[in-house]
């Protein structure tokens, strides 16, 4: 690579640094703003960014729009910020377009809509999407009925919205990656659905370590989350769950990261 190259190589990292740096520094004036409840101002500073295609900033504004904060409630709206955010691939905004399909939100009812996106957001490990798809016998709560919580939100997506308990049974935590197989209504159902899935599946199954945990997030039904695994990476998970899916045709999905929100 000549001097020049390298050059202009340095320049554009730089820059490119510079320009993240401003982006964040923007981000955290309009989350203060927020968090002031200066919200017109607030909504003005995440416009900006979301001219920016910036995909938290399109998610805040919908949620913004959605609870009416810094302007009048409006779904339409609400719902064309959620899914620019989406589109950009930001899991958080892809569940919310979903749920706004489901219930038919600022947008027309459209089921087949909502599963592909609870579906989208699933794929990136987005917990409550696993929880959505893995248990379709129970209706989903709408978070429209959630307004009390935009006020108190931390502007740390997912976290706005969920609320952990603890494990049900004290079964140590595992620090590998581990798949949801369901999301049901008690834990015994969840126990029993873990002996089903072996009798189905004994050589994948085999000595794979379980963990049923309790959850209930703000005005939502409890659950009780059957995961499975101590998988050393992501490719081996899915592994596992293209043979749930193949041979016991029942919903698998790899649970990501939350940090990465």
């Amino acid at each position: 690579m000549s001097r020049l190259s390298a050059s202009l190589l340095i320049l554009l990292i730089a820059a490119t640094f510079q320009a993240k740096s401003e982006e964040s520094a923007a981000f955290n004036t309009a989350a203060e703003l927020y968090r002031s409840q200066q919200f017109i101002e607030a909504k003005a500073a995440f416009l900006a960014l979301a001219n920016q295609n910036h995909a938290r900033a399109n998610a805040i504004l919908g949620m913004m729009a959605r609870f009416g904060e810094g302007g009048p409630i409006d779904l339409t709206q609400a719902f064309e910020f959620y899914l620019s955010s989406a589109r950009a691939g930001y899991a958080p905004a892809q569940y919310q377009v979903a749920v706004m399909f489901e219930e038919g939100e600022g947008v027309n009812q459209d089921q087949s809509q909502a599963q592909t996106w609870y579906t989208a957001a699933a794929d990136q490990g987005y917990e409550k999407a696993i929880d959505r798809l893995t248990q379709p016998l129970q209706p989903a709560a709408s978070d429209a009925r959630q307004t009390m919580l935009s006020r108190v939100w931390n502007l740390n997506l997912p976290e706005q919205f969920k609320q952990a308990l603890p494990p049900a049974t004290p079964i140590p935590e595992r620090l590998g990656i581990k798949v949801q197989l369901g999301a049901m209504s008690t834990k015994d159902a969840a126990i029993d659905l873990w002996q089903l899935i072996r009798d189905e599946l004994p050589q994948q199954s085999r000595a794979l370590p379980i963990t049923v945990s309790r959850f209930k997030g703000a005005d939502q039904a409890e659950i009780f989350r059957l995961r499975v695994g101590d998988f050393s990476n992501v490719p081996q998970a899915k592994d596992f769950c293209d043979s749930v899916e193949k041979l016991s045709r029942r919903p698998c999905w790899v649970v990501a990261d939350q940090a990465q929100w």
